[in-house]
């Protein structure tokens, strides 16, 4: 397994606003890449409403599972907005795959050196969600303030 080429974490962000210039596909191919030849934890979060990210990681039957558990951004946006503010933390669904090949060489391998992909699943409910959060939180004096309110959580 080649060496990592840096140390400690990175944040990597795939954004465009065209549709269909392959963002998801990107994402899932570098997270599985990283783990599977660069021995790397990688923790994907797909902030898209249309949730192709989440569906070629989890699968259809993953998704609606993670979605009916409330484990999904989700049921965190909505959280947020109703004055619950889900933990994160228990949002992530843990070993995931996008690529079959990807999985069974997971699986086939007997070092243990291989990294491991996570992932904060969407729904295409998202959009509802963000605009939930932004109603609860807009004001008027202040029309910042759910952007502002949104970063206080992620931090």
């Amino acid at each position: 397994m080649p060496k990592r080429p840096w140390s400690g974490a990175r944040l990597l962000a795939i954004a465009n606003m065209k549709g269909g210039v392959g963002k998801s596909t990107t994402s899932m191919m570098l997270a599985d890449t990283l783990a599977l030849h660069h021995g790397v934890r990688v923790l994907v979060v797909d902030l898209d409403p249309q949730a192709n990210l989440s569906r070629m990681f989890l699968g259809f039957r993953g998704l609606k599972s993670a979605a009916s558990a409330r484990r999904t951004l989700t049921a965190w946006v909505d959280s947020i907005a109703d004055g619950e503010n889900l933990q994160l933390a228990n949002l992530v669904s843990p070993d995931v795959c996008g690529l079959k090949e990807i999985a069974d060489l997971r699986r086939a391998r007997v070092d243990g050196h291989h990294g491991e992909v996570s992932a904060i699943a969407a729904t295409p409910e998202l959009r509802f969600s963000e605009l939930k959060f932004d109603h609860e939180s807009f004001r008027p004096e202040d029309i910042a303030a759910p952007r502002k309110l949104m970063v206080k959580h992620l931090q």
